[in-house]
């Protein structure tokens, strides 16, 4: 028998594509999700729900809005992160889609209105586990 060896990390090369062609074809603005990305952080942010909740919940309070173009935003802008006293993973806006947003959200990661939404969610849990 012969074998032969895999060096790692493994590198892909091939990246995921979308279609936007596709989503026009359904009717859907493929650019609405980027005006709505400001209420997509506030949603998200510092929240615990799963990801396909998320997605569905959005895409109900926002119908112009197509899934694909949720998730590909949810995947470009926010990342799965345990942060100071968190005692689970929560999702997080990154810091480079919060500068891109600093009208709406000025002082990026440390902006008052980020760090209360994530303190909110956050405190059911704390609570909890104090019981």
């Amino acid at each position: 028998m012969c074998f032969e060896t895999v060096g790692f990390p493994l590198v892909l090369t091939k990246k995921a594509t979308y279609d936007d062609e596709q989503d026009k074809k359904q009717g859907f603005d493929p650019n609405a999700i980027v005006a709505k990305l400001p209420e997509l952080v506030r949603m998200v942010h510092g929240s615990l729900e799963s990801k396909p909740k998320l997605i569905d919940d959005f895409n109900e309070a926002h119908p112009d809005c197509s899934k694909n173009s949720i998730e590909r935003k949810f995947k470009e802008c926010f990342v799965k992160d345990k942060r100071d006293r968190d005692p689970k993973q929560r999702y997080y806006a990154t810091p480079e889609v919060l500068e891109t947003l600093d009208e709406c959200f000025p002082g990026g990661v440390a902006n008052q209105e980020l760090v209360d939404l994530a303190e909110a969610r956050i405190q059911p849990v704390l609570e909890e586990m104090r019981l």
